[in-house]
C-alpha cells in the first residue's frame, strides 16, 4: 500500500539513503498522486538536495492536498524567504496560524523584521512571550527590533521580566 511504501520512505530517510526514500516517495505517489505526506516528504527531500523548484512544487501540492499541513507552509516559507519574501511572510502566517508554536511564530516575527514590519514583529513576540515564556530566541529579537528603535528602558524592562522565567536557559540569561 501506499502507507507502507511512505514508512519505508522514512526509514530508509532517517538512515541516511536518500536515493531509496525518494524511489519509494516517486512510488508512493504513482499509487496515491494526492498524498499530502508523501508530498511533503519529497518536498523536504528535494530541499535536502538543494533542488529548489522540486522542493517547492512538492510542497505547494502537500498543502493542495491537505491546507492544514502547518509544517508544509512553514517549509515553504524559509523555501521563499530569500527569493519571494512577500508570500514567504503569508506561507509562515499561515503555519503559525495553523499551528501556534514558538519556533513558527519567532520566525513570523523574523521575516517581519527582516522586511521591515517592526511593529507586527514586535505583536507577534510579545505573544509568543507571554504564551511560551521560556522561549528565549524571542526575548533577544524583541531586545533587537528595541535597540534599532532606540528604546532602551524597554529592553531593560523586558530582560528584567525574562530573568524572572523559570525555565529560561542558561545561555539566554547570559546573553541578557
Amino acid at each position: 500500500s501506499s502507507m507502507t511504501i511512505l514508512n519505508m520512505a522514512t526509514v530508509h530517510a532517517r538512515h541516511g539513503d536518500a536515493g531509496k526514500a525518494e524511489s519509494c516517495l516517486a512510488k508512493a505517489l504513482k499509487i496515491t498522486p494526492e498524498s499530502g505526506a508523501a508530498h511533503f516528504n519529497m518536498g523536504l527531500l528535494k530541499a535536502e538536495k538543494g533542488d529548489g523548484n522540486g522542493a517547492e512544487t512538492h510542497l505547494r501540492a502537500a498543502l493542495q492536498a491537505d491546507p492544514s499541513m502547518a509544517q508544509a507552509a512553514y517549509n515553504l516559507a524559509l523555501l521563499l524567504a530569500g527569493s519571494r519574501t512577500q508570500e514567504s511572510m503569508q506561507w509562515s502566517a499561515k503555519a503559525f496560524d495553523l499551528q501556534p508554536n514558538p519556533k513558527y511564530g519567532f520566525t513570523l516575527a523574523y521575516l517581519y523584521r527582516q522586511n521591515s514590519r517592526l511593529e507586527d514583529a514586535i505583536e507577534v513576540l510579545k505573544g509568543v512571550n507571554l504564551k511560551w515564556s521560556a522561549y528565549g530566541d524571542a526575548y533577544l529579537l524583541l531586545g533587537e527590533i528595541y535597540l534599532k528603535q532606540g528604546r532602551p528602558e524597554e529592553i531593560q524592562a523586558l530582560y528584567r521580566r525574562a530573568l524572572e522565567v523559570e525555565g529560561l536557559s542558561g545561555p539566554y540569561r547570559l546573553r541578557m
